[in-house]
């Protein structure tokens, strides 16, 4: 039993379940069996792996990270991402005919140069001037790294970035990361 109560939240991070609720999709019907879920739970609950909140349980992300294609789930809500340094480039009919990318930031970056080269993104209209200065500022920053040597296209280092400009480029990596869904569209965006 445990290790279908561990799939149940592990195949729903971020989702909340009520005791009942995964007895229902465990289909369990007998007293004995509900009793041993409430054992399970305990347990799962002493050893980290999911949080009481109430009367409810969920998967506790510090504790279990869940990586999809280099997708970190981070936030205790289970909604968000962040995209890993060496990961994988996501490979698509188009990436493969046009670039080869050294990872999925290098990828994400790419993709969002082209989108503001292209007018296809901008800042709202009522967006503060300070974000909207130091978006800026982090974008100017991204630069191909060794674009002169044959192999696959990769963006300057974050710690290359900090020494320039004497901080950490984090809203230009909001930005960036929000290009993941450009590069896999079929994935569902959640707002926390």
């Amino acid at each position: 039993m445990k290790r279908k109560v561990k799939s149940l939240f592990k195949n729903n991070p971020g989702r909340q379940f009520k005791r009942k609720a995964i007895a229902k999709r465990l289909e369990i019907q007998e007293e004995y069996e509900y009793s041993a879920l409430k054992a399970v739970l305990y347990n799962l609950e002493k050893e980290e792996f999911i949080k009481k909140i109430g009367k409810r349980y969920i998967l506790n992300l510090e504790s279990n990270p869940i990586f999809v294609d280099g997708i970190l789930q981070v936030n205790k809500s289970g909604y968000g991402f962040v995209v890993v340094n060496n990961s994988k480039a996501i490979e698509s009919e188009q990436s493969k005919k046009i670039h080869n990318y050294a990872n999925l930031k290098s990828q994400c970056w790419i993709k969002l140069a082209d989108y503001v080269n292209e007018g296809m993104i901008g800042c709202a209209e009522d967006t503060e001037l300070e974000i909207k200065e130091l978006l800026i500022q982090d974008l100017e920053q991204i630069k191909l790294k060794d674009f002169d040597k044959e192999g696959p296209l990769r963006v300057i280092s974050k710690k290359e970035i900090k020494d320039i400009i004497q901080r950490s480029t984090d809203i230009g990596d909001a930005v960036m990361m929000r290009m993941i869904f450009e590069l896999k569209p079929v994935w569902k965006a959640y707002i926390a």
